[in-house]
């Protein structure tokens, strides 16, 4: 298996990307300043997180645009590729690279792909089993019971509802546990700092370090490009995955289908890059079907991202 990794390193004022396999490596400098690139990512997360078609006018100019400057330059090396890994850092967390377009096609509905915050090497196997989940939903989040579904779905689990716990017992469950599933609001401000509420406690960065586990999964708002809790998963080697919406993402719905989808994939395959690119798609053709604009398909189908922190 060919895993691409590509990273965007700020030069200055402008970008330098550079692509790697096990075989090659390019760099490459962009034909678009860095201010059009960085204008053109903040449009595209904006209109996502705002479901606006008027902002989305301008979105799909910016994703055509950002396409022919950033992949059309290594396109052959995408086309030989297996699955993808883009390295990101604070600044470019929120730029949603997997909306980005090869041949045409969204690059998150041709490969499956993952977030790195270093250059480390992805697990082409990571074989996971679903052993044991800790869910905790807030069903103001969660309506629908979709983590109660998912934790049927493990060899053993234990769901809780917020009222029922606290932050303490919620830490003790994502200790050397499969998955740690939580359904709350969460909130991220304009640095990328964030954190989900838990009867009025607060999981965040400082709360990571006493978890281990094989997968976070977070369905909570904007959680995915919280990048403080996301660098302290890799920090204090709390868990292999961290998964989350970077934009607000549905109350029910489309959270529901998320959820139980990624983890009925997950539990064929073993495999949570394959889990999430099976789940995107089948998101995005469901979606589709109801004859939704294409903003709003992507809102639902698209948010959820996947981070691994190799050697956790």
């Amino acid at each position: 298996m060919t895993t691409l990794y590509y990273q965007l390193c700020k030069e200055g004022k402008d970008f330098t990307a550079c692509v790697w396999t096990q075989e090659m490596e390019e760099s490459f400098t962009p034909n678009s300043p860095g201010s059009s690139i960085t204008e053109g990512f903040h449009t595209i997360y904006q209109a996502l997180e705002e479901k606006s078609e008027d902002l989305w006018r301008n979105a799909r100019s910016a994703i055509v645009a950002l396409s022919e400057a950033l992949i059309e330059p290594v396109a052959k090396h995408f086309r030989a590729a297996d699955q993808v890994a883009f390295i990101v850092e604070n600044e470019s967390v929120r730029f949603a690279l997997d909306l980005l377009r090869l041949d045409g096609t969204p690059l998150y509905q041709k490969f499956p792909v993952v977030y790195l915050l270093d250059e480390s090497e992805s697990n082409a196997d990571p074989a996971l089993e679903m052993d044991y989940a800790f869910c905790m939903a807030d069903l103001s989040c969660d309506p629908e019971k979709g983590l109660k579904q998912a934790a049927g779905l493990f060899k053993e689990s234990d769901y809780v509802e917020m009222e029922e716990t606290n932050l303490g017992e919620v830490l003790d469950g994502g200790s050397d546990t499969t998955a740690l599933i939580i359904s709350a609001h969460g909130e991220v401000d304009a640095e990328n700092s964030g954190s989900l509420s838990i009867n009025k406690e607060e999981f965040d960065s400082d709360s990571i370090q006493s978890l281990d586990c094989d997968i976070i999964y977070l369905d909570s708002c904007q959680m995915g490009v919280a990048f403080d809790v996301i660098e302290a998963c890799s920090q204090e080697e709390a868990s292999s995955y961290y998964l989350a919406p970077i934009t607000s993402n549905d109350a029910g719905d489309s959270s529901t289908l998320t959820v139980t989808w990624f983890f009925s994939a997950l539990k064929e395959s073993g495999h949570p890059l394959q889990a999430l690119f099976e789940t995107r798609n089948s998101l995005t053709a469901h979606y589709e079907k109801k004859g939704l604009s294409e903003v709003v398909v992507l809102n639902k189908a698209f948010p959820f991202r996947i981070y691994e922190f190799p050697g956790s």
